[in-house]
């Protein structure tokens, strides 16, 4: 039962972390279509 406990204890860090991650990752995406064509080159 402990292992269980735990495995649910991982799974829910790992989801929240992915969502926050996400949101990260969307930010970054509309920050990058802002920028002018020669900036997108690097």
């Amino acid at each position: 039962m402990l292992y269980l406990k735990a495995l649910h204890i991982i799974f829910v860090v790992t989801w929240f972390a992915g969502l926050f991650y996400l949101v990260r990752l969307f930010v970054y995406h509309s920050e990058a279509n802002e920028k002018s064509e020669p900036e997108k080159a690097f």
